[in-house]
């Protein structure tokens, strides 16, 4: 899927964005904690150039704000691209039992697809533990994956329904499971229905 691109800081690949359309204009979504520095983002093998951050999250991947958990970052392209940009879709988990895949870069610039379900997400939430509280933070969700661990350089990735081209979040962070679970790692996703109420995309319905 071309619209899935690497970023490369320092000649190391630290995480991944996918592209989208909005009105006329191409945008670039990753997770606000992978550009941490000068960033390079490839596509098709080569650099592409990318105006002033549209919106910034203002919390953190560990201290979100505003009762968010907050972990996104949305740049314009300055020139127009002509591959398929993916669809953001507000995502629809009706059961345990839904089937997700997680379309991501792997260290050699390979695509990946991986497998996920829903982890103990019966609110449709991800229930994120802040400063000693537990609190629901309904713009994210966990999803656990089946067949590849989780790894550093993931960031980013998009998620999808299986069968279904929309893409219902982006991938921000992946933790070991508890013993004994039939997954690989736990992921924490933002879900495409929270991004599309910022900008640029908020007059999205």
């Amino acid at each position: 899927m071309n619209a899935v691109v690497p970023i490369i800081q320092n000649d190391e690949k630290v995480g991944v964005g996918f592209i989208v359309q909005h009105v006329n204009k191409q945008y670039l979504i990753t997770a606000k904690h992978v550009i941490s520095g000068p960033s390079v983002f490839y596509l098709n093998g080569n650099p592409i150039t990318l105006d002033n951050p549209v919106y910034i999250s203002e919390g953190t991947l560990y201290q979100p704000k505003n009762n968010y958990f907050s972990d996104c970052v949305i740049f314009g392209l300055r020139d127009r691209t002509i591959i398929a940009p993916i669809v953001l879709k507000p995502e629809t988990i009706s059961s345990m039992d839904d089937e997700f895949e997680l379309i991501t870069i792997d260290k050699s610039l390979n695509y990946l697809r991986v497998d996920c379900k829903p982890y103990n997400n019966e609110q449709n939430a991800l229930l994120f533990h802040d400063q000693s509280n537990w609190a629901v933070y309904t713009n994210a969700f966990q999803l656990g994956s089946l067949n590849v661990q989780i790894k550093c350089g993931f960031s980013g990735s998009p998620v999808f329904e299986k069968g279904n081209s929309g893409c219902i979040g982006l991938l921000s962070s992946g933790r070991p499971p508890s013993e004994g679970s039939k997954f690989q790692t736990l992921a924490t996703f933002v879900k495409s229905s929270h991004i599309l109420t910022l900008p640029p995309f908020r007059d999205v319905r």
